[in-house]
């Protein structure tokens, strides 16, 4: 799968959106948050994104079993 420029700059502007609303402290969610003092913008690296596809032609088609506290995101 082939990510395009404009989807891979909407994510990050989302995320670092949502990154710069925790680090001023105004990100209300059920859990606190403290603010942060240097939460630096998340930059997007290619080398990384060709490395996560490749790891996930190697998943299971249904994913395994997982507990109440965590979740699998590997299928797009």
């Amino acid at each position: 799968m082939t990510i395009t420029d404009q989807t891979r700059q909407g994510a990050l502007k989302l995320i670092n959106r949502i990154r710069s609303r925790v680090a001023s402290g105004e990100f209300q969610a059920k859990n606190h948050f403290p603010s942060a003092s240097d939460m630096e913008a998340m930059r997007w690296d290619c080398i990384l994104e060709t490395i996560a596809e490749r790891a996930l032609l190697n998943c299971p088609e249904n994913p395994l079993p997982v507990s109440a506290a965590h979740g699998q995101n590997y299928r797009l």
